[in-house]
């Protein structure tokens, strides 16, 4: 009787350990599906089931990012073309001289002197397509601003974006701080300009340095706001020659609208 539960129970365990190989065999065979989710980048699709391919460019900030693309694959003549639409703002720093000379973006913004310290001889893959204004950078802050001390910054929140690339948001604010030595504990770091406003709109940061024409502080009180830097370039936007030249003026078009959008004018001044 024993012996007979003990074969029962051998063959129960073999069967088992026959099935646990068997699916690990199998699972081991099938393709992995990549899930695809990005914290830096938003795809829309056209109503082109026909093409397969897809039209992908850079933006530096999140700002709006989205309404830009949707506002892409909504239109005709790319739908003619596009199957999607990718818009990316990653960290400038991931931008490498692989991403320009491969022409992974179809249209980019960048500074100029960016993208010729990427690769020097990108206007033969590269065109300037819109010319951007310089611009001024302010510090904004929920009190009063008497002047731009150590005093001031004291026990205050203060925002940047953690992008190393960024002139507004990272370079020129972190430096001044680091002159004036500020504790570099006080600063909190955002993913993005978005977060960044939108926290500082929230009162979550004390104060923020900022684009002077940039919509959501136009109407900061003059007294809580102050000159960072003047005259800095905002860099152009630039269109890869893969792309057909036909699209060029829906993509002025395009591109200025959302200047527009984030209160910047596109005509030098």
């Amino acid at each position: 009787m024993s012996e007979h539960l003990y074969i029962s129970t051998s063959k129960l365990i073999f069967i088992g350990l026959v099935a646990a190989l068997s699916i690990w065999f199998f699972t081991l065979h099938q393709p992995h599906k990549t899930l695809q989710l990005s914290l830096s980048q938003h795809t829309c699709l056209t109503n082109n089931n026909q093409s397969s391919a897809s039209f992908n460019l850079y933006i530096p900030t999140n700002y709006h990012s989205q309404q830009l693309a949707e506002s892409l694959c909504n239109n005709t003549e790319i739908s003619n073309r596009y199957h999607q639409v990718i818009i990316n703002w990653q960290p400038r720093k991931l931008i490498g001289s692989e991403t320009i000379l491969t022409q992974a973006y179809d249209l980019i913004w960048l500074r100029d002197y960016r993208l010729q310290g990427l690769a020097p001889d990108y206007q033969s893959i590269y065109q300037s397509l819109v010319e951007l204004p310089s611009y001024d950078i302010h510090w904004y802050s929920h009190s009063p601003i008497a002047s731009v001390d150590k005093t001031f910054f004291a026990q205050k929140k203060i925002g940047l974006i953690d992008d190393p690339a960024s002139l507004s948001t990272y370079q020129l604010p972190l430096t001044q701080l680091r002159q004036l030595n500020v504790d570099e504990s006080q600063i909190v770091y955002c993913a993005n300009y978005q977060s960044l406003v939108q926290k500082f709109l929230n009162q979550q940061l004390d104060v923020i340095p900022s684009i002077s024409s940039v919509s959501a502080l136009k109407d900061w009180p003059s007294t809580q706001q102050v000159v960072l830097a003047q005259n800095r370039p905002m860099g152009n936007w630039y269109v890869s020659n893969q792309v057909d030249a036909k699209l060029h003026g829906l993509l002025t078009k395009q591109v200025n609208h959302y200047m527009q959008s984030l209160q910047i004018s596109h005509n030098k001044s």
